[in-house]
């Protein structure tokens, strides 16, 4: 039986001067089967970052696909929210929560699909003044609720030491009740290896929240507008993702292959093979 480890991941991330994640999002690139081009005409065994970036561009293609396909002809997605659904439903990895090695985790668009297939997105916008609030309902049995709230913001100013224009706030209120702030990461240089702690994000346009073991019952998801300064009202996506607590066949193949991949989701996946 084997382990996925993190020596098959790339594109790893690292933090801006301000913060920010870059990239957002890691994917595996290492012992990639492809095609070779000619003259060689047949497939091999390639890693790197040229491995790595086609499954997030071919993933999200499919994405696309399948939004038109529960949409009416000719609505297509906002990016934004491709964005959104794509770093909620990655698989963390490395430290708890975000972090400036693994961004928001690798890339899981079977997740993605789910949210999407379950509606479990919400696309509003926001100005200056009150709050907004959205209720969902979580089922037992639910490992993690995951919630992310994106926008895309504003160009900052040429050389600006912060590059946050317009600043939204997540919080998410449980049925106990009890008010649970976003994970954010330490920008300090001496800090950046630590893990992520509830607070309020000063620096992104990505805010996600994970809270395990979450009891039953309605949550409400609040939208802050703490300072709005430009194109307002500002248009914002929440997208939500129930990861149940099970063990299921992830890659199945066909009889004659005995190799079956499994993902166990216990608070972080893991993957098997048999």
């Amino acid at each position: 039986m084997q382990t996925q480890t993190e020596e098959y991941l790339n594109n790893q991330a690292r933090t801006g001067k301000d913060g920010r994640i870059k990239p957002e999002i890691v994917a595996i690139g290492t012992f990639i089967e492809s095609t070779v081009p000619p003259p060689f005409d047949y497939y091999w065994e390639n890693t790197g970052t040229s491995m790595a970036s086609p499954a997030i561009a071919g993933g999200l293609a499919l994405l696309y696909e399948k939004y038109r396909l529960l949409h009416p002809p000719g609505l297509n997605p906002k990016n934004g929210l491709m964005k959104a659904l794509v770093c909620n439903s990655a698989d963390d990895w490395g430290k708890p929560g975000p972090d400036y090695t693994h961004g928001f985790g690798v890339v899981n668009f079977l997740r993605a699909v789910d949210m999407l297939e379950s509606n479990h997105y919400y696309t509003s916008t926001i100005a200056p003044g009150s709050p907004q609030t959205i209720t969902v309902n979580v089922p037992a049995g639910t490992a993690d609720l995951k919630v992310m709230l994106y926008w895309n913001d504003p160009e900052a100013a040429v050389l600006a030491s912060q590059t946050l224009v317009n600043d939204l706030d997540l919080e998410v209120v449980t049925p106990l009740p009890a008010t649970i702030l976003p994970l954010v990461l330490d920008t300090l240089p001496a800090n950046i290896k630590n893990d992520a702690t509830n607070g309020v994000d000063l620096n992104g346009h990505r805010i996600i929240k994970k809270i395990k073991n979450p009891v039953a019952g309605n949550y409400t998801i609040r939208v802050l507008p703490t300072n709005i300064t430009q194109n307002s009202p500002q248009e914002y996506f929440i997208v939500y993702d129930f990861v149940p607590l099970e063990t299921k066949r992830h890659r199945p193949g066909p009889a004659s292959y005995q190799q079956k991949r499994y993902r166990a989701f216990q608070h972080q996946p893991s993957f098997y093979y048999l």
